[in-house]
């Protein structure tokens, strides 16, 4: 990984940890706890990279705000991710060689999830209080599927539970090959 994490509130330097098991590595970059009550002029951003030769599996907890995943040229095979309160766009357009699985916590706000045209993609939407936007896709039973699924291509399975607000499907074209 590489990056830079830009703040304004000392107490909300980053805590970074890194560990290794049976070859596999785990690396923990967080916000810790604080009891900042100003809000106005905060700055907290966080631009992070990480190698697209490695396989991933990625877990994000994000707070209120708005926040941008581009992970459309990583080598994905797990993500989770647990929405704050804001807007969310999760990019997942790249061009995968093997299944994806993604598990989406909705918060309160919207979620953009961008997703391949040319891969085979399964979405479930479940609970939260709000609607689903996906004119790109049509209903197989209670999910959304986009043209390509069941072509023998890999597929991201993309799970979305919880949260109130929107939740906005699209299709885009791949652009990473990994």
């Amino acid at each position: 990984m590489d990056g830079t994490i830009d703040y304004n509130v000392p107490e909300w330097k980053p805590d970074l940890s890194y560990s290794e098991n049976n070859g596999s590595g785990s690396l923990m970059v967080m916000q810790p706890e604080s009891h900042h009550s100003t809000f106005g002029g905060v700055k907290y951003t966080w631009n992070l990279r990480f190698n697209n030769k490695v396989p991933l599996q990625l877990a994000v907890e994000m707070g209120a705000g708005n926040s941008t995943l581009n992970l459309a040229v990583l080598a994905l095979r797990d993500l989770n991710v647990k929405v704050g309160a804001g807007n969310a766009t999760i990019d997942l357009t790249g061009d995968w060689k093997q299944d994806v699985s993604v598990d989406v916590q909705g918060g309160v706000g919207e979620v953009h999830i961008k997703l391949p045209r040319s891969m085979s993609v399964r979405v479930s939407v479940q609970g939260g209080v709000g609607s689903v936007s996906a004119p790109d896709f049509k209903r197989d039973g209670g999910d959304y599927v986009n043209d390509a699924y069941g072509s023998g291509k890999p597929t991201i399975n993309v799970s979305v539970s919880g949260g109130i607000g929107q939740v906005n499907l699209e299709l885009g074209g791949g652009r990473g090959i990994v």
